[in-house]
């Protein structure tokens, strides 16, 4: 399925919610990210916790990249990571305190993931923007959040 909607996707319409790409991307996303919560819970994760990282992924893949940017974990790059985490996640999004310290966990965690199952080449430079992001992410939380 990854191969398929990788080859089909350049016909992707992020506008169009009938384009039968964006409901492959939409409905592989969602799988990954289904897979991802059993892989942390196997690994000891609490479901809850799991949960959390979860919401934090469908944040980033639903409300960042598909609606803001007509991206997809097809498409996104280092930059895109460094927007969310500095600029849309700590303005647009209402977590709970213990969802705003995993975020870093879970955007590493879930790239690792992504790259040991094939779906990224190379994680090195997006876990190097999020390091890099992560002392300016609770700056810029703090001022938002109080």
């Amino acid at each position: 399925l990854f191969q398929s909607i990788k080859d089909n996707y350049q016909d992707i319409d992020f506008i169009d919610e009938n384009n039968p790409v964006l409901h492959q991307v939409v409905e592989f996303q969602e799988k990954v990210l289904n897979l991802f919560q059993q892989y942390l819970q196997h690994k000891g994760i609490s479901e809850t916790a799991a949960t959390a990282h979860s919401e934090n992924l469908k944040t980033f893949f639903n409300d960042f990249l598909k609606d803001q940017h007509n991206s997809s974990m097809f498409s996104f790059d280092a930059d895109h990571l460094e927007e969310f985490i500095v600029d849309f996640y700590p303005r647009k999004v209402e977590a709970n305190p213990a969802q705003d310290e995993l975020l870093m966990t879970s955007l590493k965690s879930f790239i690792s993931f992504a790259e040991t199952l094939g779906y990224l080449e190379n994680a090195t430079p997006y876990l190097k923007i999020i390091d890099e992001c992560e002392e300016e992410f609770m700056e810029v939380l703090e001022d938002y959040r109080g």
